[in-house]
């Protein structure tokens, strides 16, 4: 009975751990591979924001992030700087285009306190997301 339990909790523990999608090689069956830039200034909002974008597209089950850009379908662009000389407010840009042939997909711009941004980052996963999809069903993108 004490083996059965541990394994149960093995097993659970690993299922809770295995969330974010995998991208290994040029291929990435049902996942989509980001490659995402960024350019902010250390220790600003705007990189505590794309942090958390990052950690909320590398903890999605649909899209994963890869280190080289070949390896990816589309380009996530992300610009940031504080909004205020307090660095309480950042203004981010977030732009997405294709890899292959750089095509330009669309572009968000959100301002948000340091109190707002994990919202705001919701809000930027959502549409990235939205626009994904919408990218599939066109077959613009794989």
């Amino acid at each position: 009975m004490r083996n059965a339990v541990a394994l149960l909790f093995l097993v659970f523990g690993l299922l809770g751990t295995s969330r974010a999608a995998v991208c290994d090689g040029k291929k990435h069956p049902d996942v989509t591979a980001l490659f995402l830039t960024q350019s902010t200034k250390a220790g600003s909002a705007a990189e505590q924001w794309v942090s958390e974008f990052r950690d909320r597209i590398h903890d999605s089950d649909p899209y994963c992030i890869v280190t080289d850009k070949d390896k990816a379908v589309m380009v996530v662009s992300v610009v940031g700087m504080d909004a205020d000389a307090s660095s309480s407010s950042t203004a981010i840009s977030l732009a997405i285009y294709t890899v292959r042939d750089s095509t330009f997909l669309d572009h968000w711009m959100y301002v948000a306190d340091k109190e707002s941004l994990p919202s705001s980052c919701d809000k930027a996963v959502a549409a990235l997301q939205k626009e994904l999809k919408e990218l599939k069903r066109l077959r613009m993108i794989r």
